[in-house]
């Protein structure tokens, strides 16, 4: 299980290549001054409140654990969705990649000094984790890290940065509930300074897909944002900045990419807690993708080309119902409220079973009734699986208290 520092097993006698500084101060959005009370707005833009990150267009936000649930802003109940810490902190940062209604675009974006200047020649592995808040029904592709020797700074209320960011994601973040690895090498030309995050592609050009979300707002993409480094890697054998990821929790039938790039030319070889098929698209890539049929722990050895041994484990929960994609247009159903605190209502025509689950996969109950009673089930996130003559449809609910 990875936690944000990767446990090293064991080295053989060519030594350690230890992990340099990370040149994001703050990146985990742990630090903060003050403590975030709501949602920023023009001319009160709480995401500065994480220390040392700025807003650089529009009004993206700032989401810890200090702040009281009621003020929509803590972690995890966050008013745009439930999301725990990427990495097992109290901090995240969010704001809008996507408005599909907005000539403008009407994006929001982050931005930070670096603690060195990029230098040329010089090779860097920049990072960060993303997760769509499900309070919105579309995803993107393209969310990028632009790094700039000045610092970007629009005027509200312009809100888009028509840049080409040097990490740019190719694949489109439609999760709700893992975090996402966006990352890439990268060599600069010199002198950047300032590092911006968000969506630098138009409405036309980033991917936008309508995914579904809880209906608190139809026409938007928002993506929670952590877990932001930039290490410099240059003429680096072997370096311990890979690792298997955090444990992911998917629904059967789903997969999950799991590990990163492989940055110095190593060796990877992937096994399962069970033995036998490890369920994985190529057990000796840095980023397989995993679809187990029951919850796996992987472990994975990196055999440097120094000879330099690194190992990790990460664990896949697999809920036990069925596949959230095969199913998503089967079946149209309402949920609601969502957050619920007493009782969920689901709305659908001729139910024949209903059962909620936990992210593990554990069944806590199951009905035919088109209520159901939580009050006395404990904060988190569930998923309702709704069956009628034929169809089935998954929905993800949070419950808070």
């Amino acid at each position: 299980m990875k936690t944000k520092t990767t446990i090293l097993v064991f080295i053989l006698s060519l030594g350690i290549n230890t992990k340099a500084q990370n040149l994001v101060t703050n990146g985990y959005f742990e630090i903060y001054s003050p403590c975030p009370t709501a949602r920023s707005s023009p001319g009160n833009l709480q995401l500065n409140y994480a220390t040392g990150w700025l807003t650089a267009a529009s009004t993206p936000d700032y989401y810890n654990t200090c702040a009281s649930i009621g003020t929509t802003v803590n972690v995890p109940y966050a008013h745009c969705g439930y999301q725990q810490d990427c990495c097992g902190g109290m901090g995240f940062a969010g704001g809008i990649m996507l408005d599909i209604n907005s000539p403008n675009y009407d994006l929001e974006y982050i931005y930070t000094k670096l603690t060195d200047t990029l230098k040329v020649g010089h090779k860097y592995l920049a990072s960060m984790y993303v997760s769509r808040a499900d309070g919105f029904d579309y995803a993107i592709t393209t969310i990028g890290m632009l790094f700039t020797d000045t610092a970007i700074v629009l005027p509200y209320p312009q809100s888009f940065i028509n840049a080409n960011p040097q990490v740019k994601n190719t694949t489109l973040l439609a999760d709700t509930v893992n975090w996402l690895l966006v990352q890439d090498t990268i060599s600069v030309g010199g002198n950047e300074t300032y590092l911006t995050i968000g969506d630098f592609n138009t409405n036309a050009t980033c991917g936008g897909m309508l995914v579904g979300g809880n209906g608190t707002y139809s026409n938007f993409a928002y993506y929670y944002i952590d877990g932001v480094s930039v290490y410099d890697i240059t003429g680096s054998a072997c370096n311990n900045y890979w690792d298997a990821g955090y444990n992911k929790y998917i629904l059967i039938g789903d997969s999950v990419q799991l590990g990163a790039i492989n940055t110095d030319n190593s060796i990877y070889t992937w096994v399962n807690s069970i033995g036998g098929n490890t369920y994985l698209s190529n057990n000796g890539n840095a980023r397989p993708y995993s679809k187990p049929p029951i919850t796996t722990t992987y472990y994975v050895t990196k055999i440097c080309p120094n000879n330099n041994v690194f190992q990790d484990t990460v664990t896949v929960h697999v809920t036990n119902t069925a596949g959230l994609n095969k199913f998503a247009n089967n079946l149209q159903v309402k949920v609601y409220p969502n957050p619920a605190t007493n009782v969920v209502h689901i709305e659908t025509k001729g139910i024949t079973e209903i059962t909620l689950c936990d992210l593990l996969g554990n069944k806590i109950l199951t009905t035919n009734e088109n209520e159901i009673d939580v009050s006395n089930i404990n904060n988190g996130v569930y998923f309702i699986e709704v069956k009628t003559k034929g169809s089935i449809s998954i929905q993800k609910i949070i419950i808070q208290h």
